[in-house]
């Protein structure tokens, strides 16, 4: 058990890390009140609690549910809209948000290369967490296919097809292969919709926004 919990850096990036942690472990204990993976901070809602379960799940739970804290936590780091405006050209989009990602950009190149001393095959990007392909291709696959399409669905209309594509690497994971390719193709499906007609069509089944699961995901 940890307490009063020693937090590295300036003044206002000691706040910063208390707020993250506060709030990573308040989004576990509202949404998986079933599996109580916070009982130390269900009986008492204060920083060093939400310390002491952070540290706890970290060190003891099982790699999907390490994952989901880590979900959590990245995408507190991230602010809380990356929608392009309309219209807007890809530099000039990346321009805007290049200054609002700093923080998560940093966290993400630490805990990227932590993954890779230890082998952990998986990358983290501004949409969650994607398994790690061979480390040679890595860097081809990032600049030549992930960053350029990250850009294009950035805009809200894209959602659905975003959703679907973080099923697809979250099925991907758990060697779900079949389930992975059915999101795939969903996600080319709803990418063809809103292409053509700007919205999808009413027989789509959109994904729910808050989904229920017994174990957690990989994806924001």
């Amino acid at each position: 058990m940890i307490t009063n919990a020693n937090f590295h850096g300036d003044q206002i990036e000691i706040e910063r890390k208390k707020q993250l942690i506060y709030l990573t472990v308040a989004e576990i204990n509202d949404k998986y009140k079933k599996n109580n993976y916070t009982p130390t901070f269900l009986a008492v809602q204060s920083l060093n609690a939400a310390c002491q379960d952070f540290h706890a799940i970290f060190m003891d739970q099982s790699e999907s549910v390490v994952f989901e804290l880590l979900s959590h936590y990245c995408r507190n780091l991230l602010p809380r809209s990356l929608d392009r405006k309309p219209g807007e050209p890809d530099k000039s989009y990346e321009r805007r948000i290049k200054g609002k990602l700093k923080e998560f950009e940093r966290f993400a190149n630490a805990l990227n290369d932590v993954f890779e001393q230890f082998d952990v095959n998986v990358v983290l990007t501004r949409r969650g967490f994607i398994p790690r392909q061979d480390p040679r291709q890595d860097k081809m696959i990032s600049e030549d296919v992930y960053e350029p399409v990250l850009s294009f669905l950035s805009d809200e209309k894209w959602k659905p097809v975003n959703n679907e594509l973080s099923d697809a690497f979250k099925e991907y994971s758990d060697k779900e292969y079949s389930n992975s390719i059915t999101h795939a193709i969903s996600a080319l499906q709803a990418y063809l919709q809103i292409l053509v007609h700007g919205a999808l069509h009413k027989n789509y089944k959109q994904p729910q926004e808050e989904r229920v699961c017994s174990e957690p995901n990989y994806h924001f």
